[in-house]
């Protein structure tokens, strides 16, 4: 995987990885820091798609390399309701820390990489959200909530980010 992440960042492309569990995370940052220590580049605007269950130690990782999470808000419902059975209430309260990476000034876009309808984008939107629409099934990891401008502001820069390499994300405090 390092040298194919290398070599793709030294063609000058944006790289993107798939990858979900901690340990997966921490390889894909280890690629990515390979990459930039020996080619630095400004804003490669690498991604980690997914990343449902990063270490405090990636967050902080993610931070200094300047790696966008790019996260799927439009599964975030059925997700906690498919892994709440089969994970521990542990391992299901590390889900997503959007809060801590946002308040990092970590950028996180939020798209769908599967065919999603506006109705699971609104869920998605609810559970990530301290909105009040949220149902019981969304109310876990409570402290990690944003408020609704923040994962909307999420899904404009998945949107405009590959498109326009000078644009800087929104981070509103409220």
């Amino acid at each position: 995987m390092n040298n194919i992440v290398r070599t793709l960042h030294n063609t000058g492309l944006q790289v993107s990885v798939h990858v979900g569990g901690d340990e997966g995370i921490d390889m894909t940052l280890n690629a990515f820091e390979q990459a930039l220590q020996v080619n630095p580049r400004v804003d490669p605007r690498h991604r980690i798609e997914h990343g449902l269950f990063p270490t405090s130690s990636a967050i902080q990782r993610m931070k200094q390399s300047n790696i966008t999470l790019s996260t799927q808000h439009s599964g975030f419902h059925g997700m906690v309701k498919d892994t709440s059975s089969l994970l521990d209430s542990t391992t299901v309260s590390k889900l997503l820390p959007l809060k801590t990476i946002s308040d990092l000034g970590i950028h996180i876009a939020f798209g769908c990489d599967v065919p999603a309808s506006i109705f699971q984008n609104l869920n998605g939107l609810f559970w990530c959200s301290n909105s009040q629409k949220r149902t019981i099934e969304h109310n876990f990891n409570p402290g990690q909530k944003l408020t609704i401008r923040k994962p909307c502001a999420f899904i404009l820069w998945a949107q405009l980010m590959p498109h326009f390499p000078n644009l800087q994300p929104v981070h509103w405090n409220r």
